[in-house]
């Protein structure tokens, strides 16, 4: 009898842990971050987007909140939400100019785990696929030398997200996990409320 209650007290404690490391959670301060490296590194971007274009501070501008959404072709949980997170770019471009969706498409040194600034033709070519079987056609950026040196550190997990406001300073936490279409549009809500 012991030995039943011992085992099924270790499956359910294992069941929370699961449940919190594959979905993360969005609680958690929503405060603007002007000090942070990461809040810093986002407020001065300058990178390339997957096609090759552009993509500073500047794209910001015109939202009240930008959703940034760090991805890797290995990173299942990743590559299983594109498809909510794909949803989710096309209502919000129909319903306003209040949230834009970005991916950050990160590669891994795998002896180092240090981002690699840019990406491989092989990730690409990966990336592309992905991008194209999900429906996650919003814009997708590449890491730079400050992002990888600024977030090879602060990446613990993947898929993690970052908020930030039309000047590129963060809200808030980061948020760790998948979650689905309406779990981001509960946690988008509270960050628009954050910088109202």
């Amino acid at each position: 009898m012991k030995k039943r209650m011992f085992l099924a007290a270790a499956m359910a404690v294992m069941f929370v842990f699961t449940s919190v490391i594959l979905t993360g959670c969005s609680g958690g301060s929503n405060d603007i971050d002007k000090e942070s490296s990461v809040s810093q590194v986002f407020h001065v971007i300058d990178t390339k987007d997957l096609n090759g274009g552009r993509f500073d501070a500047d794209n910001y501008s015109k939202y009240k909140v930008t959703m940034i959404n760090t991805w890797a072709t290995w990173c299942s949980a990743c590559v299983s939400e594109m498809p909510d997170i794909g949803k989710l770019a096309k209502y919000y471009s129909k319903n306003g100019n209040d949230v834009q969706i970005i991916g950050l498409l990160t590669q891994t040194n795998r002896a180092t785990g240090i981002l690699l600034k840019g990406i491989t033709d092989s990730e690409r070519t990966k990336a592309e696929k992905i991008i194209s079987d999900t429906g996650a056609d919003y814009t997708h950026i590449l890491v730079s030398e400050n992002l990888s040196s600024v977030l090879s550190s602060e990446l613990n997990v993947f898929p993690t997200t970052f908020f930030v406001n039309s000047e590129g300073y963060l809200i808030g936490d980061p948020v760790q996990g998948s979650h689905s279409e309406d779990e981001w549009k509960s946690i988008i809500k509270e960050k628009l409320a954050a910088v109202e």
